[in-house]
């Protein structure tokens, strides 16, 4: 796992005289921002489905400093089919049907809470796609989403720290600079996890001290 503390030395001559401290909690809000926009950090988790049992809370395993933020699909294995059945994704508890004997459709009553239905008359494992978000007080994210996006998550934390006023880094011009670099980033990682390459590494490099 990368650490954000790792990218404090890339942040700090864009604001100078800024603490560590404080540029740390930047990439972190910088980071949380850049996934719950895009999508990128995501988990394919089993979990063991039993008879008359329709809820299940769900926590990542091995994921660091995350929370779930959404389940956008889950697939039933186990059918003797090389290809998993995707259950289908409801927005209502009461849309998911209670008749049949196998789960056909989901919905999340809370993020990390997962509601199936029809009950299963046995006992079946779902494979889960997880979004994760950092928390707030994170302190490291997997090794090959640094690789690919730290350089975006640099300039979110330097726009967020120049937008700050009553600071000596406070610089209005070059916010809106590293700002736009992030929102530029992040839309163009959505594009690309919309059309499945979500592990295409992140090249562009961060330019002159603005």
């Amino acid at each position: 796992m990368a650490k954000y503390s790792d990218l404090n030395k890339l942040v700090y001559p864009y604001v100078t005289a800024c603490p560590d401290m404080l540029i740390e909690q930047a990439l972190v809000y910088s980071a949380r921002e850049f996934f719950k926009q895009t999508r990128l950090w995501r988990k394919r988790q089993m979990l063991d489905v039993i008879p008359n049992c329709n809820i299940y809370p769900i926590q990542a395993i091995n994921c660091g400093d995350a929370y779930i933020e959404e389940i956008p699909h889950v697939f039933r294995t186990g059918e003797g089919s090389a290809t998993p059945s995707e259950l289908c994704k409801v927005s209502y508890r009461e849309d998911v049907p209670q008749t049949g004997n196998q789960p056909s459709h989901y919905t999340a009553i809370y993020p990390d809470h997962l509601f199936i239905g029809p009950d299963p008359d046995e006992k079946t494992v779902f494979e889960l796609d997880l979004v994760l978000v950092p928390t707030v007080n994170a302190c490291s994210f997997p090794d090959e989403l640094y690789e690919s996006y730290a350089n975006a998550i640099q300039h979110g934390a330097i726009a967020y720290l120049k937008e700050q006023t009553g600071h000596p880094w406070h610089d209005p011009s070059g916010a809106a600079h590293h700002r736009q670099t992030f929102v530029r980033l992040m839309s163009e990682a959505r594009i690309r996890e919309r059309r499945g390459q979500v592990n295409v590494t992140e090249r562009v490099e961060l330019g002159g001290w603005i």
